[in-house]
């Protein structure tokens, strides 16, 4: 099992697509994670003003090996005269198999060709360079641009890229015209409490990584901490008039 990372770093986004975008990924990112047979053990989602993440926990290295069944083209139209038609080697072609590998099997409406093959599964890496551009590029929402002289379209230039599975980058390349955001290992933070970049050694400790450098990725938690910093100042403001007002009325 691994542990993948991915974040998306951008110039500052609109706080209602970062919700939007997150909530996107939610409904997306398990259901074709499943419908691959790659479903990790659970995942992570986080969004500041700067950056779009999420963290894929106990991740599968590779689909598991399958077997899997291909209906053809049914026997009258395959085969002619003892002899496999065009239709039957063109279904051949289109499963990788030759025509010896045909079963004949009995349906409801008539006999059929079948083909039964096994499936090697692919690694969760080659995969993931797939789906992860079509994640990242897949988002809609209101008031998209482009930047540069490409046609990328987000709602704020894409700056930066992490892409880690475990402690090793998974190379992800996104070509905008003459700029290329290549993925790497490197984050952004605090633009003013902590503005140099920060090395990512794995993807695990994401969270508490870049709290080190003044970020709380975690939306949830984020509001956590305002509502308790307003209700402290609140209280405060309160201390301070109930005070004056005391010393007033002396």
């Amino acid at each position: 099992m691994a542990t993948f990372l991915l974040e998306v770093g951008t110039e500052d986004l609109p706080a209602s697509f970062v919700s939007n975008a997150l909530d996107q990924w939610k409904a997306k990112i398990p259901a074709a994670l499943e419908e691959l047979l790659l479903s990790p053990e659970s995942i992570e989602f986080y969004g500041t003003p700067r950056r779009l993440a999420l963290v894929l926990n106990g991740l599968p290295e590779r689909q598991p090996d399958r077997e899997e069944e291909a209906k053809g083209p049914s026997v009258k139209a395959a085969i002619k005269d003892g002899k496999p038609t065009k239709a039957a080697e063109g279904f051949a072609r289109s499963r990788g198999v030759s025509v010896d590998e045909f079963e004949i099997r009995e349906t409801k409406k008539g006999e059929f060709i079948f083909v039964s093959q096994k499936i090697a599964g692919r690694a969760a890496t080659e995969i993931l360079s797939e789906l992860i551009p079509q994640w990242i590029l897949g988002l809609e929402g209101k008031r998209f641009m482009r930047w540069g002289d490409g046609d990328l379209r987000f709602p704020r230039p894409v700056r930066w890229l992490v892409t880690l599975m475990n402690d090793q980058v998974l190379p992800i390349t996104l070509v905008n015209g003459s700029e290329i955001c290549a993925s790497g290992r490197v984050s952004e933070g605090h633009r003013v409490l902590h503005p140099e970049p920060l090395t990512l050694k794995d993807a695990t400790g994401y969270v508490e990584a870049m709290r080190s450098i003044y970020v709380d990725v975690d939306p949830e938690e984020r509001r956590k901490t305002i509502i308790a910093q307003v209700a402290t100042a609140a209280k405060r403001q309160t201390e301070r008039l109930s005070s004056t007002q005391i010393c007033w009325m002396r």
